[in-house]
């Protein structure tokens, strides 16, 4: 055989074992899926009180579980409505919040005033208001493709008579998993990793890189949580709808 019949024989070799790693590289670059983390921000504070409880979302999806995690405290008041319909996998709003309603975007405006924007389960029955979002607004195509929303605020899993229920309706709405919370929860005011910092630094960390299932990773992160605080600070509130999913591999909400 001569030299160009080898050549002329391996090519065919050579060429499918370049498809097959442009398919490797193809399926790894279509697990990174978008996806948001909200931090909350305290009267007076420079930098969101729940800053590290966000920036440990962002660390574990996008490093370990193939997730694009941002975090923000934006002051747009449109800003909420435009991304929460962004068809991302992971919402993660740890806020300050109360039955129907949690807050999305707080933070002091450019003249200065404090400011806040707030998502609602519903309308109950008002015109739409400037500082308001309602997610029984949102259409059956705004937030089914999100896999886990997390509302890490107070009293979110309870039920407001004038709003409704943030739960019940993101998953009307076609959210996959839902976590929120019937008491009161602890954050720390500084940027330490206590209280609810430390609670979704091990959340995060089971559920994103050791691929836990959602209630397994909540439950896991209990349990350490009171090893080294002493109490669940009000985490143990939880209330978990379809928590048996695990978040890892990256993907969209079915």
């Amino acid at each position: 055989m001569s030299l160009v019949d080898r050549r002329l024989k391996t090519f065919p070799v050579l060429l499918l074992v370049l498809m097959l790693l442009l398919l490797m590289i193809a399926s790894t670059a279509a697990f990174a899926v978008d996806g948001t983390s909200f931090g909350a921000k305290l009267p007076g504070d420079t930098e969101p009180d729940t800053r590290r409880a966000a920036y440990w979302c962002r660390y574990y999806c996008n490093n370990y579980a193939g997730y694009n995690i941002y975090e923000t405290n934006e002051t747009t008041t449109q800003f909420i409505w435009e991304w929460a319909r962004d068809y991302d996998a992971i919402e993660f709003l740890a806020q300050h919040a109360n039955a129907g309603l949690i807050t999305a975007v707080e933070d002091y405006n450019d003249d200065g005033v404090w400011n806040k924007t707030y998502l609602y389960a519903g309308k109950g029955g008002e015109q739409n208001t400037s500082g308001k979002y309602y997610l029984s607004t949102y259409t059956s195509t705004d937030v089914d493709d999100v896999l886990l929303w997390i509302f890490s605020g107070c009293l979110t899993a309870n039920t407001s008579d004038t709003y409704g229920n943030l739960q019940t309706m993101a998953v009307n709405k076609g959210v996959d998993c839902v976590i929120t919370y019937s008491s009161f929860l602890s954050f720390p005011t500084t940027n330490v990793d206590r209280y609810g910092n430390l609670f979704w630094r091990e959340f995060w960390y089971y559920a994103a890189r050791m691929g836990y299932s959602v209630y397994d990773s909540h439950n896991t992160a209990l349990y350490n949580l009171y090893q080294w605080e002493g109490s669940y600070c009000g985490f143990d509130s939880r209330v978990l709808y379809n928590s048996g999913i695990s978040i890892v591999p990256a993907r969209y909400g079915s």
